[in-house]
């Protein structure tokens, strides 16, 4: 026995190799199938020694049901009568709802039944829009009452409200308002209040334009008359009313002279600014043409504007002191809103350093008198500090007012929050 031989050591053949072969592919668990008419399923032959069968039990006939215990009964009726209280509490809350708003409603379905009008034709500016403008809330449905021809010779007349068609014997003509205007500017120098006299003359005149559909440049003269004494009187909601209606007769091509359209764009400008109006102010800056931009008065509209926004109140009182035309009264209209934005933040950025009280003033009120008014009163800076119940530090020299910044801070916020709370407060 040679192990070497036997190992095919020096043996020429080749040596055959063992190839593995592929186990047997895995055939699938035959399925159960169901025998129809049997509760069960048949069972799968076996494979590997293993048994596949799935069962099912038909249920049952249904049984006798449970008997309801006396809590769940207690519950039962108690969620019952929740729900029924519920809806009940609904409906009343939606009939006072209803009743709150009825004014409301019945108003709005009144305008849009004006503006959905054929007479809406009739209107001073043949647009629904101007109606925004009108005096009172019983001439925003003027437009569906036909014009009238006025008869009476009368200078003067009482502004009352129109709760019905208007009279012709007591609505003047153009040629009697074109008379009776300056006359009512003459006459109102010898009254005691003044404004108050031509306001109501005033608006007696646009009332008597507006039944008669009269829209010319007399109607414009009027307007523009009203909305400067408007404004030189401090009376925001009557100068808002004009200025509307003059842009709107602006737009149709109505205007004495074009440095008065520039003017009341300008004072329209600082107007919207003031108000918050973000969307009209954007829509105003983006309407202006190149010839508008270079005007002083839209110029300066402008500026006022840039420092508002950016805060900078030294600037903004600088172009207040160099306001063109009625400028500054425009800007007066809000002199109460800007106090209010400028003071806490003087107060807070310099807490606890006190200041003087006259600087103080002459950011707030630049140009004015701090110690008393023309008239003698108090003046305007005086009112403010009581109003906003500003408290005064201990001068170490004794000669000059000072502010104690942190307590007319701290003050200065409880006031807003009162009158936050109760909107008649101040």
């Amino acid at each position: 026995f040679d192990p070497l031989q036997e190992h095919g050591e020096f043996s020429r053949e080749p040596v055959a190799r063992r190839v593995r072969q592929p186990p047997a592919a895995r055939q699938p668990p035959p399925t159960a199938t169901r025998v129809p008419g049997s509760d069960s399923e048949e069972e799968a032959p076996d494979i590997g020694g293993r048994r596949c069968v799935k069962k099912r039990r038909s249920p049952g006939p249904p049984g006798p049901p449970k008997p309801v215990s006396q809590k769940q009964k207690k519950k039962q009726k108690a969620q019952a009568a929740a729900e029924s209280f519920i809806a009940a509490e609904s409906e009343d809350r939606r009939k006072a709802r209803e009743g709150r708003f009825a004014s409301y409603n019945s108003a709005v379905r009144q305008r849009q039944f004006n503006e959905q009008s054929p007479l809406g034709l009739f209107s001073p500016l043949g647009s629904p829009k101007f109606n925004a403008g009108f005096d009172t809330a019983a001439e925003c449905s003027l437009e569906s009452i036909p014009p009238c021809e006025g008869k009476s010779q009368a200078l003067e007349k009482d502004y009352l409200r129109l709760t019905t068609a208007p009279d012709p014997n007591t609505v003047r003509p153009e040629a009697v308002l074109k008379r009776a205007l300056p006359f009512i500017i003459e006459n109102s120098k010898s009254k005691d209040e003044r404004y108050h006299y031509l306001c109501q003359q005033l608006k007696s005149i646009r009332q008597d334009l507006t039944v008669q559909r009269i829209n010319n440049l007399f109607t414009v003269e009027v307007y523009e008359c009203a909305a400067r004494y408007a404004l030189e009187y401090g009376d925001s909601p009557e100068f808002n009313q004009c200025q509307a209606n003059l842009k709107a007769l602006y737009s149709q091509g109505l205007a004495l002279k074009e440095a008065h359209v520039r003017e009341f764009k300008a004072y329209r400008i600082i107007y919207t600014l003031m108000t918050n109006a973000q969307d009209e102010l954007n829509r105003e800056l983006f309407e202006l043409s190149a010839a508008d931009r270079a005007s002083p008065e839209i110029r300066h509209a402008i500026l006022v504007t840039q420092a508002w926004v950016n805060n900078n109140y030294i600037r903004f009182n600088r172009l207040y002191l160099s306001a063109p035309n009625l400028g500054r009264l425009c800007m007066n209209l809000f002199r109460r809103q800007i106090c209010d934005r400028v003071y806490p933040r003087m107060m807070k950025a310099y807490r606890p350093t006190p200041l003087p009280a006259d600087y103080v003033g002459q950011i707030l009120f630049p140009g004015e008198q701090l110690c008393c008014s023309a008239s003698g009163g108090k003046s305007a800076w005086t009112e403010f500090l009581e109003r906003v119940r500003a408290a005064y530090a201990e001068s170490p020299a004794g000669d000059s007012v000072e502010l104690d910044t942190k307590q007319c801070f701290a003050n200065f916020t409880k006031v807003q929050e009162e009158a936050s709370h109760n909107p008649g407060f101040s």
